[in-house]
C-alpha cells in the first residue's frame, strides 16, 4: 500500500502532503464494536525519499481522480481508502530510495471499512419529497447549497441506514448537506427525540452553532420518525 497525506488534513506547506510512504498489509482486523471501520496491521513502513503530489506537471498518478478538463474530483480524492493499479504503484514509487521509519516495526491503522460496489438503487422520488418537505434547506445549517445550473448539493439522508432497511416515507429521512450527512452515518451526529442534536466530538465547526435543533418540515407528519432516530442512536451505543 501507499500512504497518502491529504492537504485537507494538513498545512499545505507540510512536505509530507502527498504520497509519502509505502507499507505491507499484514492483517485486516474486523472491529465487532464498530461496523464502519476496520483496523489494518501494516509492517515495513518505508518513507519515500521525495513525497509526490497527485499531479506532477501533466502527469496524474491517479488519473481517475481528474475530470477530462483536468479538474480534481474533490470527493473522490478525499476518500480514506482508494484502490490503485500495480502500474500506478510503480509510477509513484519508481526511483525512490526508501528508508524505514524508526520505532515499532508494526503499525495499526484504522480505516473505513470497504464498501460493496453493488448498491441498492435509491428512489429519486424520495429525494424530491425530502427536498420539498424541508424547503430545500439543510435541517442542521439551513444552507440551500445550490450550484450553477440548478444542481442541489444537499442529500436526502436516511435516518436508519438504507443498506440495512428501506424507508421511503418522508419521516424516514432528513435533508442535509454532505458534511452533516457523513457525520450522521458515522455516529458523529446524535439526534434526540426532542429533535435537538449534538456532535460527537465537539469541534471548531459545531462550537459556533448555538441553536441545536433541527429545522423541521411544516407538516408534522413529515418530522423525523422517533423510532428510527432511536434505532440509529443504538447503532452507535447511544
Amino acid at each position: 500500500m501507499v500512504l497518502y497525506q491529504s492537504a485537507r488534513q494538513a498545512d499545505r506547506s507540510n512536505v509530507a502532503v502527498g504520497y509519502f510512504a509505502t507499507a505491507i498489509i499484514e492483517e485486516v482486523i474486523v472491529l465487532p464494536y464498530d461496523h464502519l471501520h476496520v483496523d489494518i496491521r501494516v509492517s515495513k513502513v518505508e518513507a519515500l525519499s521525495h513525497p509526490k503530489v497527485l499531479l506532477a506537471g501533466e502527469k496524474a498518478f491517479e488519473p481517475t481522480l481528474f475530470s477530462p478538463s483536468g479538474a480534481l474530483k474533490g470527493w473522490s480524492a478525499a476518500y480514506d481508502v482508494r484502490e490503485i493499479s500495480i502500474q500506478q504503484y510503480r509510477d509513484i514509487t519508481e526511483g525512490d530510495t526508501q528508508t524505514p521509519f524508526t520505532g515499532s516495526p508494526d503499525v495499526i491503522v484504522t480505516v473505513p471499512r470497504f464498501q460493496n460496489h453493488i448498491r441498492q438503487i435509491r428512489d429519486p422520488e424520495f429525494r424530491l419529497m425530502i427536498y420539498r418537505a424541508y424547503g430545500g434547506r439543510c435541517a442542521i445549517s439551513g444552507v440551500e447549497l445550490l450550484y450553477e445550473g440548478g444542481f442541489c448539493g444537499l442529500i436526502a439522508a436516511h435516518i436508519y441506514p438504507h443498506s440495512r432497511e428501506i424507508h421511503h416515507r418522508v419521516s424516514g429521512g432528513i435533508l442535509m448537506d454532505p458534511t452533516w450527512h457523513s457525520r450522521l452515518d458515522g455516529g458523529g451526529l446524535i439526534i434526540h427525540d426532542d429533535y435537538s442534536w449534538e456532535p460527537r466530538p465537539e469541534d471548531d465547526l459545531t462550537r459556533t452553532i448555538k441553536h441545536r435543533f433541527l429545522r423541521l418540515p411544516e407538516n408534522e407528519e413529515d418530522w423525523p420518525d422517533k423510532v428510527l432516530l432511536a434505532r440509529q442512536r443504538a447503532l452507535f451505543g447511544r
